[in-house]
């Protein structure tokens, strides 16, 4: 049994249809609607109106572009099997293993095939070249809320001495189950945003791969610069893999993954992935997950107490991040439990909600993104053993449509710290 193993049944895509859109209050086909949800099961919300989606083609065999991670072992859990070697080669894989658990991997800057339209990262480990993006018109990057290229990445406290400088960017890119074309466009908005900016990280949820394309992460890197790793959560049957991805400006030094308990809709695995950053003040983890849409507040708690103990077996004197869709506003259970303000299974973690500290008393709302009403997405502050970092500031990124396109109907969230 494999995490890859595709799934044609009824049941499965029946599945699909109620975990992608939802179906309260569903509006018919060719009604108005903001999000996908609300829109009737096997329609999605495009252009503000309800249509069937344009499904994205999935090969059923080899991935010739790069074959993602399978992390189960014989029984779909976990392995404890060794380190795995992402080796060299021409075409480069996210290197497939059948274990998971420790066994941390360089599989970060891996070229896509020759026939991709991007020329994403190199398995040399160096940033990869921005390269090409295929013809899809004029986007107009300035208005996008993207801000100021203020090179507030690492290096940016290098000069005069200052304190050492860390930035942290999340963003769910959504499912491309409205067309290819628009992703592509999506994901540009995106990579503008990231050029801006300069993160010295991004953590990324809803990163697909589909058929022998290559998966987002990489496609973003190709549109950076940046490293990039994916790790593989679960495919939706017929259309696409689903995976969390991170990009870095620095060395990705390795990478790791774990299952989260619970699974939605009895067939979707969360997961949650980390890895180690190189940057120019040491290393630095970041973390990144997408967490349940389950409503019960014990599932959501489950869910970040494991998370949290897989932060937990990989100390470090410098701090760290967790960052990602959380699908849990802050009052809830989980997060309460992040911050260290409630226990879970007599547990509680002590990160710091870093949007809570530079805004007090701004919302920070980052869903949906043409109507945002609550706040879902965080980048949190996990203390090293020598201290934790500072939160400079948080902003929202991607607030305003470009030609009328959102990046996603996530708003992202960009934050600045000083490293202890």
């Amino acid at each position: 049994m494999t995490a890859r193993k595709k799934s044609g049944s009824l049941f499965a895509v029946a599945l699909t249809c109620l975990f992608l859109f939802g179906c309260d209050e569903a509006s018919g086909d060719g009604t108005t609607c903001v999000q996908d949800r609300d829109c009737e099961t096997g329609l999605a919300c495009i252009e503000g109106t309800c249509r069937k989606p344009a499904a994205l083609p999935l090969d059923g065999g080899a991935k010739d572009s790069g074959v993602a991670r399978d992390v189960s072992g014989e029984d779909g859990a976990p392995s404890d099997a060794g380190p795995v070697d992402s080796g060299g080669g021409d075409e480069g894989v996210e290197a497939e293993s059948d274990g998971g658990g420790d066994d941390w991997q360089d599989d970060a800057g891996v070229s896509p095939d020759a026939d991709s339209p991007f020329d994403g990262g190199t398995d040399s480990g160096e940033p990869a070249d921005a390269g090409t993006p295929p013809d899809i018109g004029t986007v107009d990057a300035g208005e996008a809320d993207a801000g100021e290229a203020d090179g507030g990445g690492a290096d940016a406290g290098a000069d005069g001495g200052g304190p050492a400088k860390f930035s942290v960017m999340t963003i769910n890119l959504k499912h491309p189950l409205t067309g290819i074309d628009e992703a592509i466009k999506r994901l540009q908005i995106v990579a503008t945003g990231i050029n801006d900016k300069q993160p010295d990280v991004v953590a990324l949820q809803e990163v697909v791969k589909s058929g022998s394309d290559p998966n987002l992460a990489e496609q973003l890197a190709g549109l950076t610069g940046y490293q990039w790793v994916w790790e593989f959560a679960y495919t939706v049957p017929a259309l696409f893999d689903e995976g969390l991805g991170i990009l870095s400006r620095w060395p990705v030094l390795w990478n790791d993954s774990a299952e989260l308990p619970h699974l939605d809709l009895v067939l979707f695995q969360r997961r949650v992935l980390g890895g180690l950053v190189d940057s120019p003040h040491g290393q630095i983890h970041l973390f990144c997950t997408h967490m349940t849409t389950d409503s019960g507040e014990t599932v959501k708690a489950d869910q970040a107490l494991a998370v949290y103990e897989f932060i937990q077996t990989r100390p470090s004197p410098l701090p760290g991040f967790l960052a990602g869709d959380m699908n849990a506003e802050p009052d809830k259970l989980a997060m309460r439990f992040y911050r260290g303000e409630a226990e879970h299974e007599g547990k509680s973690a002590n990160f710091v909600d870093s949007w809570a500290v530079a805004n007090p008393g701004d919302e920070g709302f980052t869903m949906s993104s043409s109507n945002p009403q609550k706040r879902i997405d965080y980048i949190y502050v996990v203390p090293g053993q020598a201290g934790t970092a500072a939160v400079v500031s948080c902003e929202i990124m991607f607030a305003q449509p470009v030609g009328g396109l959102y990046a996603s109907d996530h708003l992202g969230v960009y934050c600045e710290f000083t490293l202890p």
